[in-house]
């Protein structure tokens, strides 16, 4: 599949303060990424950060998206608050976004996941309106590496695949 088609569709975004264009990946190659991801960290025994942001309505239409202008800002918001090797796409098709964020350190998360959500959460307030925002749902999952016992079995913390 050409890299083109892994890029959601209405998701290109320019970013206020540098002016630089971004775009989102598609749920197919955000899952795709995300596989490959949790591959390299249990390889690594690190840790990474799954990030899902909603703006679901209280009582979500059958088949209800979100709308692309609303899509971006959030896109925006995501980009401004990740850095360069973290990726960002839709978890679910039109309703959930997420962001996949490495971990470079071996030490314990403790409190990166709610740094990361407080980050995310302020990007998010300044980038959608006021209307958007008591609907945002921000979510931040630390995703464990695998842990092989000594029988050679997997046993899994924490996370979910």
């Amino acid at each position: 599949m050409a890299v083109d088609q892994w890029v959601a569709a209405g998701s290109e975004c320019r970013l206020a303060p540098e002016g630089r264009t971004v775009q989102a990946y598609n749920q197919e190659a955000f899952h795709y990424f995300l596989a490959l991801e949790r591959t390299r960290a249990e390889r690594s025994n690190r840790r990474l950060l799954l990030v899902l942001v909603s703006a679901l309505p209280r009582s979500p239409a059958v088949g209800w998206r979100m709308d692309p202008r609303t899509a971006q800002r959030l896109f925006a918001a995501l980009w401004l608050s990740t850095r360069d090797a973290d990726f960002i796409g839709w978890y679910r098709d039109g309703q959930t976004a997420g962001a996949v964020l490495t971990q470079r350190a071996k030490e314990p998360a403790g409190h990166v996941p709610r740094q990361i959500r407080a980050r995310v959460a302020a990007a998010l307030h300044a980038e959608l309106s006021a209307r958007i925002r008591p609907a945002l749902r921000i979510h931040v999952w630390p995703l464990m590496p695998k842990i092989t016992d000594d029988a050679g079995a997997d046993n899994q913390r924490t996370g979910t695949r």
